[in-house]
């Protein structure tokens, strides 16, 4: 069920990001964003209270982007890569926060504990000194296909999933 509420939350604010209803400049505003209609639609569907949405939600010793439901069952990894500079702020690889490969990683950790996995990115502007869309050609790599991303006229964008195990 709530990996549902997620799907349906994000594609809402896919459509309203890219009609410029809103407007997203960071992961925080991402976050945001996916917080406010993950309540909103939970709420229209009459979930008890409280209502079980939580940003930057401790899991073990590691915090969830955002965690849905009573035990946190669906959670999600976010990054937004705005381009503002040259090196761009996400990374694919590398043990920091910052990068794919890390939150690839928490996602697999989550996956043994019996939880859903959403790993969600909007890239924006398209074009780097490599040629369009950076982070699509790349996450084969972490085993993210290629075909898994979503392209619109601004942003290209993905959500993956790491089913429990």
């Amino acid at each position: 069920m709530y990996d549902e509420i997620l799907n349906e939350a994000l594609h809402a604010v896919i459509k309203d990001f890219d009609s410029g209803q809103v407007r997203l400049e960071t992961e925080g505003d991402l976050r945001g964003f996916l917080f406010h209609r993950c309540a909103e639609i939970l709420s229209s569907k009459r979930h008890p209270s409280p209502i079980p949405v939580h940003a930057e939600w401790p899991i073990g010793d590691v915090k969830a982007d955002l965690a849905i439901g009573p035990v946190a069952q669906t959670v999600a990894e976010l990054k937004f890569e705005p381009f503002t500079t040259n090196e761009g702020t996400v990374f694919l690889k590398g043990r920091t926060a910052h990068s794919v490969e890390h939150d690839i990683g928490k996602l697999k950790a989550y996956a043994k504990q019996g939880r859903t996995g959403h790993f969600i990115m909007i890239e924006l502007e398209g074009e780097t000194t490599e040629g369009p869309w950076y982070f699509p050609s790349r996450t084969p790599l972490l085993g993210i296909p290629k075909e898994e991303w979503q392209e619109t006229r601004h942003f290209t964008w993905v959500h993956y999933v790491v089913s429990p195990q």
